[in-house]
């Protein structure tokens, strides 16, 4: 199966946001997640995501309290020459994200141990549905861009050569 060769954060920006109101209380979590796939151009069973994610807390009545957290995470992977690429290609996008997020949530929660609000332990995700919607996102930005530019060509969200 698809084994995680390597992660990294290429980025972190964190920023505890302090209460200026008495009582202030987190209400949810607003988060996007995006990603770009990248299969390497000599070694096809290779391949590379790039996670970004952007995340920030919202409450009440200080709507901008708690966390924001903005990441880009780099995710190589290797499959096995038994995956078919049809197969690789789906499976670097959910199982990628899944370990992917998995793991930065350790770390994030391990980093902000340390900050006035205490440990941050991003919420789980179904990695079928994020694919889904970030897919359907893509082809929507693709769509718009097309019609802006007259373009006919189909490209679609394919995975790119590194």
């Amino acid at each position: 199966m698809m084994q995680l060769e390597d992660f990294k954060v290429a980025e972190l920006h964190i920023d505890w946001r302090e209460p200026n109101v008495e009582t202030v209380e987190v209400e949810g979590i607003k988060y996007d997640l995006d990603y770009e796939i990248g299969a390497h151009s000599k070694e096809p069973l290779r391949y590379r995501m790039v996670l970004t994610l952007n995340i920030e807390e919202v409450g009440t009545p200080q709507a901008e309290i708690g966390y924001t957290i903005k990441a880009r995470l780099l995710g190589f992977f290797q499959f096995p020459e038994s995956i078919e690429k049809a197969k690789r290609d789906t499976l670097v996008r959910v199982n990628g994200l899944n370990l992917l997020y998995s793991t930065f949530r350790g770390t994030l929660a391990g980093i902000t141990g340390t900050f006035p609000g205490g440990a941050f332990v991003l919420p789980t995700i179904n990695p079928q549905e994020m694919v889904a919607r970030i897919e359907k996102k893509k082809q929507a930005a693709l769509a718009e861009r097309k019609s802006k530019t007259g373009a006919t060509a189909s490209e679609s969200t394919k995975t790119t050569k590194a």
